[in-house]
C-alpha cells in the first residue's frame, strides 16, 4: 500500500483550508439570504481536486513501473482531461449577485476564496506533474509541456463557458467536441472570441504558475 508522504499531507491540508473557508462562507451568505445560490460551484470544486490525485497517483506509477507502462500514461491521460475543471473556477465570478452593498461583499469573498481553492488545486497538480517528468526530460521540455496544458486547459476553458461542453462529454459526445474545435481552427477569423479567451487565460494562468511552482519545489525540497 502506498504510504502517504509528509509534504503530501502538508500540501492536501494547505489546500483544504481555502475550500473549508469557502464552504463556511457560503453557509453564512445561506443564512443571510434565506437561499441556497452558488450550491452548485461544490461540484465544480471537487472535480478541481481530481487532478490532484490523479497527479500523486501518476508519481507513485512512474516511480513503481515508469514513464512508459501504460498505467502511467492512462492516469497521465486522465489528469490531462480533468485539469481544466480547477482553472475553470475562474469563470464562476461572473455569477456575482449584485443583490446588495452587503451582499455583493460577502459573495466577492466566498467566490474569491473558492477561486483560489480551485487554482491551488490545478496548480499543485501541475507541479507535481512537472516534478515527476523533470527525472525524464529536461527542464526545458517540460515547461514545453506545461505550455502545452496550460494553453490546452485555457481552450477548454472556452468550450465549458462559451459552449458549455464539460469533462464527460469526451466520452459521451466526442464527435460534437472534435466538431467544435476543427470548425474554429479550420476558421479561426470567424471564432475571434475562441483565441481571444484562450490566450487571455493562457497569460494569466502562466503568471500565476511560475511563482507557485518555485514555492512548491522549494517546499518539497525542504520536507526530503
Amino acid at each position: 500500500m502506498w504510504r502517504i508522504k509528509s509534504w503530501e499531507k502538508r500540501l492536501s491540508i494547505a489546500l483544504l483550508a481555502p475550500c473549508i473557508g469557502s464552504f463556511l462562507l457560503w453557509l453564512s451568505r445561506a443564512y443571510a439570504v434565506q437561499d441556497l445560490q452558488y450550491g452548485f460551484i461544490f461540484w465544480n470544486l471537487f472535480l478541481a481536486w481530481v487532478p490532484l490525485i490523479l497527479a500523486l497517483v501518476f508519481t507513485r506509477l512512474v516511480h513503481a513501473y515508469g514513464l512508459r507502462d501504460y498505467k502511467s500514461f492512462v492516469v497521465l491521460l486522465l489528469w490531462f482531461v480533468f485539469l481544466p475543471n480547477s482553472f475553470y473556477v475562474v469563470t464562476d465570478l461572473i455569477h456575482l449577485n449584485r443583490l446588495s452593498n452587503y451582499h455583493l461583499l460577502l459573495d466577492i469573498t466566498f467566490l474569491t476564496l473558492f477561486v483560489i481553492a480551485g487554482l491551488g488545486l490545478g496548480f499543485s497538480s501541475l507541479a507535481i506533474i512537472q516534478h515527476t517528468l523533470l527525472k525524464r526530460i529536461t527542464v526545458n521540455q517540460s515547461f514545453v509541456a506545461v505550455f502545452g496544458a496550460i494553453f490546452a486547459s485555457s481552450f477548454a476553458i472556452y468550450l465549458g463557458r462559451y459552449l458549455r461542453w464539460n469533462t464527460w462529454d469526451v466520452i459521451a459526445n466526442p464527435s460534437g467536441i472534435l466538431f467544435d474545435i476543427s470548425e474554429r481552427v479550420l476558421n479561426p477569423l470567424s471564432h475571434s472570441r475562441t483565441f481571444s479567451t484562450t490566450i487571455i487565460f493562457t497569460f494569466f494562468l502562466l503568471c500565476l504558475y511560475v511563482p507557485v511552482y518555485e514555492f512548491l519545489k522549494y517546499t518539497k525540497n525542504k520536507q526530503r
